[in-house]
C-alpha cells in the first residue's frame, strides 16, 4: 500500500511540475520521499509518546475522570520498558564470535564492574515495575481495562497494554510468588 501511495503522489507531483521520468532524478526523488516518510514516521512516535507520558504523568486520569491506578498503571510499564531499553543497551555491548548479544551467565561473567551495577540495577528496576503493573492491573476494574486496551497506547512505537497478554503474565508472577512463599 505504502509504495502504491508513494507512486500514485510521485506521478501527481511530476504532473504538478510539468516534469516526466525522463527528465529527473529518480534515486533523489526516492530519497526525498523516503526522508519526509521517515520524518512523520518519527513525528507519530513522538505524538505518541506525548499522549502515554500526559496518562503516565497522572493528567489524563485527573482531568479525564478515571481511576489514577490507571495512570499509575501506565507509569509502572513506562518505566519498565525504559529499564528495559537500558539493560538492553548495556548488553548489546557485550557480543560473541558471530556478533550476537551475550545472554544469562555468559553476559554475567563479562560485564565490567560498572556496567554489572547499572545492569542489575535496571533489572531490579523491571522486576519492580513488573510487580507494581500486577498490583495495580489487580484494582482496574474491566471496563477500565478494556477501555486501556481500546486506546491501544503505544510508547516508542511499541504496544503497551493487551489486557490477556498482561493477565498470563500476572498469573505467571503469582504463580511464582506463591511457590517462593511455599519453600
Amino acid at each position: 500500500m505504502k509504495q502504491v501511495f508513494t507512486a500514485f503522489c510521485l506521478v501527481a507531483l511530476l504532473s504538478e511540475l510539468g516534469l516526466t521520468y525522463d527528465n529527473i532524478d529518480i534515486n533523489n526523488l526516492q530519497n526525498m520521499v523516503n526522508q519526509v516518510h521517515s520524518r512523520a514516521q518519527q513525528r507519530i512516535v513522538e505524538f505518541s509518546n506525548e499522549e502515554v507520558q500526559q496518562w503516565a504523568d497522572g493528567n489524563k486520569c485527573k482531568y479525564g475522570n478515571k481511576p489514577k491506578e490507571m495512570c499509575e498503571f501506565v507509569n509502572a510499564i513506562v518505566n519498565m520498558g525504559k529499564a528495559s531499553q537500558k539493560a538492553t543497551r548495556i548488553a548489546e555491548k557485550y557480543t560473541n564470535e558471530d556478533g550476537n548479544p551475550l545472554k544469562g551467565d555468559k553476559l554475567e561473567k563479562q560485564l565490567t564492574q560498572q556496567d554489572k551495577q547499572a545492569y542489575d540495577l535496571y533489572q531490579q528496576r523491571m522486576a519492580n515495575g513488573f510487580l507494581q503493573m500486577c498490583t495495580l492491573h489487580d484494582k482496574i476494574d474491566a471496563n477500565n481495562r478494556e477501555f486501556l486496551e481500546n486506546l491501544e497506547l503505544r510508547y516508542n512505537d511499541t504496544l503497551l497494554y493487551v489486557e490477556a497478554e498482561t493477565n498470563e503474565l500476572c498469573e505467571v508472577l503469582k504463580q511464582q510468588m506463591k511457590e517462593i512463599s511455599s519453600k
